[in-house]
């Protein structure tokens, strides 16, 4: 007995054993770099590189392929079956995906063939890929990498969305295709079963938006490539894949839009019109630039009508002005925001408004008629929501409303009848009353079926202009239609497929598979504070992202007003050449003729530039030219030679003082100058509370100059002194205010020591402070370039 029982405890443990052994076997997929090993469970057990073996999967932290979102819940699979070319992935809910695995010479190509049953899946999730490679994670790309090796993830079909999913829309901001773990990294994807009807959220404030399902969806056809590589071959090979899968792969002259140096190259933005683009173009070339964009030409958005005082000649007159810019190899883009419509367009002046976005649909609890201004609804959820607009559409009228009241029924007060231009019409009890999708720039949506149609209608103004340049500014407002990130590159995959040429572009907001398409991205705004201040810390930490998903340096939009100092530009210019980095640079017409340094800050322009595309600067002078708080001058010293000129800034700050009767307040600095007699530099900007001001302000240089400063300086002035008879007092915003007369100049610095002494009485919350900064020119060095510079735009 108990030989028969040790052997059937055998043959169990033995079983055991065999079926454990069956699950961990591994079905191994190869390219020439990786190795890719998945066990019976669906568990993605190992990331190989091919070459010298190293595995990068992180143990205990399995990976999978494939997953699925149903009921709610992420699953895992049960289990895995592998066939010839083909995976089976099992899960709870009897749900089934069948997989195409196709080993490419680089990379491994995935394709969801069946997905069963499809009623069931809300989302067929891609991942997580895990790895433990995390020394630099491009998460939009969707590539991590390390010195010695690279895994990445290329979705192959804007429905495959890179990225977590995170809510039911499908909307990630783009920056999630790969991300930090604790274990190292992981890369992810889904496609979102956009073939069911769904009551969801769209943003925080729009809570059970009925989304439709979209005519001929499938799950089916979802698809990606993974692959592995060597570091300095991601994006040659990110470009190979595009190509052998019909991806976007844009051409830029001749070359591929991700390796040309067209599209981080800085543009003008202006208002032009039909009288002014002869001179626009002019300061164009001027300063070197291949593009003039327009930051606004349309009255309407929707049906994209120009503004009349600017094109009196509607599209032939822009046409015109499109004409003119490439004679002088020059391209002209323009400003829209993406999907957004004007109140004033026919989309919603007309009868075609039954296709603007629905945030819900309730009925009409009384019949109303063309006078009524209490109308009684039979729920008030998408009422009461945040709204801008308070707009609902009943028929082909909106009506605009105060508020939603009662308990039930509910009432819609004050109501504006017909809105917008619409005409105010008698409804009758069950009417659909359908609570308009707004923004807060007071504009409304489309739904799927008229963004087509305005899709149709941008596509249709750049190709009979020949508009060449555009920003998807408002890019998220694509995603208001409930299809998350599938909507949002839709829109753009939509559009480019209509225009007949090649159309440079950035966006308000990222996306993995719209990297393939994207030009640029160019964010950071001039319009919160000084120019150095506005959004200057955002600008440089975004830097180190485009590095490292394969995107051009850009620096942001610049605003030179009439009182811009060439100084700050230089400021500009000097980190735009340490990062190698585009801009756009915002000036009018108008600009240029009131701005006395204007033709200075064009010859600078130019002047950087050329040096910064030759690539004279060496990489310990661009880490020095990439600090914000450094200053420089580059200055011509002949053909294919600069000078560099370096400043120094010493900074003090004087704060309210409580000392006994008669004793001083004022502070003093002493200082060095090291170099030739020159001007002094003197910066002072008054920080602290709201209500923050000094008054009695007077510096005294060297014991026997003093300035006085008549007046109050607020928070956020600033006063500007470079030695001469004038001092200058600027807004927070950079707005020239006052040229306080001193009567005469202040002597050039000698070389040696220097004082100077600041009194002002400080008052207001926030302790206020007054920050100094006094800069010197110091070190110059002589810089050569290695071919005769030319045009930056031929």
């Amino acid at each position: 007995m108990r030989t028969r029982t040790w052997r059937a405890a055998s043959i169990i443990v033995f079983a055991g054993l065999c079926a454990g052994a069956s699950l961990d076997a591994q079905h191994v997929l190869r390219t020439s770099r990786l190795k890719m090993g998945l066990n019976a469970r669906g568990e993605i057990v190992r990331l190989a590189d091919a070459k010298d073996g190293r595995d990068h999967a992180p143990a205990g932290e399995p990976g999978y392929l494939v997953r699925v979102k149903s009921g709610g819940r992420e699953l895992r699979p049960t289990g895995m079956t592998a066939g010839t070319g083909v995976l089976t992935f099992v899960f709870d809910r009897g749900i089934r995906l069948r997989v195409r695995a196709s080993e490419k010479a680089e990379y491994i190509r995935f394709e969801l063939t069946e997905a069963a049953p499809a009623g069931t899946i809300e989302a067929v999730l891609w991942g997580p890929i895990k790895t433990t490679i995390a020394a630099t994670i491009g998460e939009v790309v969707g590539v991590v990498r390390n010195a010695d090796f690279a895994v990445g993830l290329q979705t192959l079909n804007a429905k495959t969305c890179g990225g977590k999913l995170v809510n039911d829309e499908g909307t990630t901001g783009g920056r999630t295709t790969a991300g930090a773990e604790p274990f190292g990294a992981s890369l992810q994807a889904f496609t979102v079963n956009q073939a069911r009807d769904r009551i969801l959220t769209v943003w925080p404030q729009h809570r059970n938006v009925p989304v439709k399902a979209l005519p001929g969806f499938k799950l089916e056809g979802s698809a990606l490539a993974v692959f592995g590589t060597a570091p300095a071959d991601v994006l040659p090979l990110i470009g190979r894949i595009e190509i052998a899968e019909g991806l976007p792969h844009p051409m830029i002259d001749g070359a591929w839009a991700k390796t040309s140096t067209v599209p981080g190259r800085p543009y003008l933005i202006a208002n032009f019109s039909e009288a002014t683009i002869d001179a626009m173009l002019a300061y164009a070339r001027r300063l070197g630039f291949a593009t003039l964009y327009h930051g606004g030409p349309f009255k309407t958005w929707g049906h994209f009508d120009l503004l009349e005082g600017l094109f009196p000649n509607g599209r032939a007159g822009f046409k015109r002005c499109v004409d003119k810019a490439r004679a002088m190899g020059i391209r002209v883009g323009c400003h829209t925001l993406t999907n957004f419509i004007t109140t004033n367009d026919s989309f919603v002046t007309t009868a075609a408004n039954r296709g603007l976005m629905a945030a819900g649909v309730a009925r009409l609890g009384k019949d109303v008629d063309a006078a009524t201004t209490a109308i009684v609804v039979d729920r008030e959820d998408y009422f009461a929501q945040e709204s801008t607009l308070n707009s609902v559409i009943i028929g082909t009228e909106i009506v605009r409303y105060r508020d939603v009241s009662g308990t039930g029924p509910f009432t819609l007060t004050d109501c504006v009848r017909g809105a917008f231009g619409t005409a105010a019409a008698a409804h009758a009890e069950g009417d659909e009353a359908r609570k308009l999708m707004d923004h807060p720039y007071k504009t409304l949506f489309p739904d799927w079926p008229m963004q087509e149609d305005l899709i149709r209608n941008l596509a249709g103004f750049f190709n009979e202009t020949g508009t060449a340049q555009m920003d998807f500014d408002g890019h998220e407002g694509a995603c208001y239609l409930g299809r998350g990130d599938y909507g949002h590159v839709h829109f753009v995959e939509a559009f480019l497929g209509r225009v007949d040429h090649s159309v440079l572009n950035g966006s308000s907001n990222v996306g993995h598979f719209y990297w393939h398409f994207n030009s640029y991205i160019n964010w950071g705004e001039p319009w919160y504070a000084s120019f150095r201040e506005s959004q200057s810390r955002y600008r440089f930490e975004l830097q180190p992202f485009y590095e490292r998903n394969y995107m051009p340096n850009m620096l942001g939009w610049f605003l030179m007003t009439p009182d811009t100092r060439l100084e700050d530009i230089e400021w500009m210019l000097a980190r735009a050449a340490g990062y190698r980095a585009g801009y756009a640079f915002v000036a009018e017409y108008e600009t240029f003729q009131k701005n006395p340094a204007a033709d200075a800050i064009i010859e600078a322009v130019r002047t950087w530039e050329e040096a910064k595309r030759l690539g004279v600067f060496s990489d310990e002078q661009r880490a020095r030219l990439k600090d914000p708080e450094r200053d420089f001058r580059l200055e011509r010293a002949g053909e294919g030679r600069w000078t560099l000129q370096s400043f120094d800034k010493i900074r003090f700050e004087h704060r309210k003082k409580i000392l006994q009767p008669g004793q001083p307040t004022g502070s003093a600095w002493a200082f060095d100058n090291a170099f030739d007699p020159q001007p002094l530099h003197l910066h002072l900007l008054l920080e602290g509370g709201v209500d923050a001001e000094a008054r009695g302000i007077e510096i005294e240089v060297d014991r026997f100059f003093k300035a006085a400063v008549p007046g109050i300086l607020k928070k956020g002035q600033s006063l500007v002194w470079d030695g001469s008879e004038s001092l200058l007092l600027y807004g927070d915003k950079g707005r020239l205010l006052e040229r306080i007369d001193l009567g005469r100049a202040l002597p050039l610095l000698s070389t040696g020591r220097h004082t100077v002494t600041v009194e002002a009485g400080l008052a207001g919350s926030g302790e206020p402070v007054l920050r100094g900064a006094i800069k010197l020119k110091t070190t110059s060095e002589a810089l050569c370039g290695t071919e005769t510079p030319s045009h930056l735009h031929q």
